[in-house]
């Protein structure tokens, strides 16, 4: 019989150091980290920065609108009024979202500089995806599919689909208008 040599750690922390949770103070941590923005743009006033930003949609606009819905929240919370506690709430985060995509700077984003996964096609790419899909659209006409659902078998090979009725619909269509626009497929008449 295998002994089980497993090591169970354990941590242990202190009412000091776990931070509390609560919806007050997550609405606190919005006014303080949307007042650091306001602070970084030159406003100290949140109706100020609302009112001159509302033009540009400039960070401090967002924030600014942040800490007027998170105050709001707080207040509604004290007041027991719930509906309008929750809705100032998420329109502050919301708002804070948005406050901080603006105010992030371009060279400390971390998608700054990056290219696209797909880029565009050179010509060679280009003419060898036609040529297998000619070759595609042949073994359709081999096997004897219909017409109309060649371009769901030649998406399900090109894509590695295990059968044809997996492949998603906009892919077909997809397909459907590359292969009728290179003339591998009948156009669809219309009446």
């Amino acid at each position: 019989m295998k002994e089980d040599k497993r090591v169970i750690k354990t941590i242990e922390l202190s009412k000091d150091e776990f931070a509390e949770i609560s919806p007050e103070s997550d609405l606190q941590n919005i006014i303080d980290v949307c007042g650091k923005i306001l602070d970084e743009c030159g406003y100290s006033d949140h109706f100020e920065a609302i009112t001159k930003g509302r033009e540009t949609s400039e960070a401090y606009h967002w924030a600014g609108l942040a800490i007027l819905h998170a105050k709001s929240a707080l207040e509604k919370m004290a007041g027991q009024i719930s509906n309008d506690a929750v809705f100032n709430a998420m329109r502050a985060v919301h708002y804070q979202n948005l406050a901080t995509m603006r105010h992030t700077a371009m060279e400390r984003d971390m998608w700054a500089g990056m290219k696209a996964r797909k880029g565009a096609k050179n010509e060679e790419q280009l003419r060898f995806q036609l040529e297998q899909r000619k070759r595609y659209v042949e073994i359709c006409r081999v096997k004897g599919k219909m017409e109309s659902m060649i371009p769901r078998y030649v998406a399900a090979m090109e894509g590695g689909f295990s059968n044809a009725g997996g492949v998603p619909k906009r892919k077909v269509d997809s397909m459907r208008k590359y292969l009728q626009n290179h003339n591998l497929i009948a156009k669809k008449e219309r009446p």
